[in-house]
């Protein structure tokens, strides 16, 4: 798996916990979209590392695999770069105080460094650090020619929570791609920044159903709620069994990503639909959710 663990759990199944106690909008199901064409990569990788990955990184340092891939042979930086990520994901903070994170920020500047598998590590090692003086390298990866590595860029610089990102994240609202107008709200939800809410509104409008469903929920957690009406659409079942292609998986993750962002703006109005959704809901895991929503609103 390439993307850092979520956040520590509440206790409460399917609800992600801030550092103060209080659920936070969760985007399991974007993610998973998202990511699935790069976690397939990893699974191929990790087969690859069975037989060979465990004796030949054992022992080995960042800075081992830093050289490596600056000057290893066109095969084996890419593998060099899936370690790397790996190793730095288990001690994050110590790579970071290191000065790693400026070292892979300097070899996807390098104009050599083109291999698109070496590039989605290194960003994913950059996400695994976030050492927010790495989101200038990030930021300049909005543009790579590769997608993936975009999109890894895009939620990556959520993490960093740079102020600096928001501009280029706001760009990437207009971009023709859905995938990237959703990685992008999601990762200004993060950064939390209200200065993006006014470019943040119009994707309520998106043509793409989920695109909208993330501009309500990242709005949500600037606390505007102005995707009021699209969290109620997330919130019924009738009308997701109307979204095509949707799995009954993503349906139960859009009403508990809605119920989430509910509790975040604590709007009087929309109670009534929490308790109704805590009494009806056809999953009795979505009605726990929302009753421990509505035990947590005061």
């Amino acid at each position: 798996m390439t993307e850092p663990s979520g956040p520590v759990s509440t206790g409460v199944p399917g609800v992600p916990e801030t550092p103060h106690g209080e659920p936070e909008p969760g985007f399991a199901s974007e993610m998973s979209r998202l990511f699935i064409i790069p976690a397939a990569i990893v699974l191929l990788c990790v087969g690859v590392f069975v037989l060979f990955g465990l004796i030949a990184s054992e022992g080995r340092t960042a800075a081992d695999y830093l050289q490596e891939i600056r000057q290893g042979v066109e095969g084996r930086r890419w593998q060099a770069a899936y370690e790397l990520s790996r190793l730095l994901s288990r001690n994050p903070e110590d790579q970071r105080k290191a000065g790693v994170g400026i070292d892979i920020a300097a070899i996807l500047a390098d104009p050599k460094t083109t291999d698109p598998l070496v590039k989605r590590y290194l960003v994913v090692a950059l996400e695994a650090i976030a050492d927010p003086a790495t989101a200038p390298a990030l930021e300049t990866l909005l543009a790579d020619p590769d997608l993936e590595v975009r999109l890894y860029s895009a939620r990556a610089l959520g993490r960093l929570a740079s102020p600096t990102s928001v501009k280029p994240l706001v760009a990437l609202l207009e971009n023709d791609e859905p995938a990237l107008r959703k990685i992008a709200l999601y990762s200004l939800g993060r950064i939390g920044d209200a200065s993006a809410v006014p470019a943040m509104r119009p994707r309520l409008e998106d043509t793409v159903e989920e695109v909208r469903w993330n501009a309500a929920l990242s709005l949500a957690v600037l606390g505007d709620g102005a995707g009021a009406a699209t969290l109620k659409q997330m919130l019924d079942p009738a009308y997701l069994d109307k979204v095509a292609g949707i799995t009954e998986e993503q349906k139960l993750e859009a009403r508990v990503n809605a119920l989430q962002a509910v509790l975040k703006l604590k709007d009087p109005a929309l109670r009534p639909l929490v308790e109704d959704v805590s009494r009806n809901d056809p999953s009795l895991h979505v009605r726990d959710i929302a009753l421990k929503v509505l035990d947590r609103w005061t």
